[in-house]
């Protein structure tokens, strides 16, 4: 939205973003792998504004990257969920073996 107080999508709450000074605003999904969508990156501006070519550059060099950085902490905390329920398993296989006597 390049400008918060005439946008019709801002219509029920431009109040509250003007009540902070902000005038324009930007956004963009960030999609994993999967289609799925991880956040959204915005930029908010005091001044009406349009995105030009420098600013579209930016916003999606900023996804790309946040897309990375995202999906490799979803993967590093399913490694260790994985690592800890093989953990878990292996002491159950353990106390098993105790108490049937191997």
């Amino acid at each position: 939205m390049s400008d918060i107080s005439t946008d019709p999508l801002w219509e029920n709450y431009g109040h509250l973003a003007l009540k902070y000074n902000l005038k324009a605003c930007w956004s963009c999904p960030i999609i994993d792998s999967d289609n799925n969508v991880m956040a959204v990156f915005g930029m908010y501006y005091d001044y009406t504004k349009a995105p030009d070519t420098m600013d579209q550059m930016v916003i999606d060099r900023s996804t790309a990257i946040l897309k990375v950085i995202l999906e490799n902490r979803q993967h590093a905390r399913l490694i260790k969920e994985t690592t800890m329920l093989m953990i878990q398993g292996r002491g159950a296989g353990q106390l098993w073996q105790l108490a049937v006597g191997y």
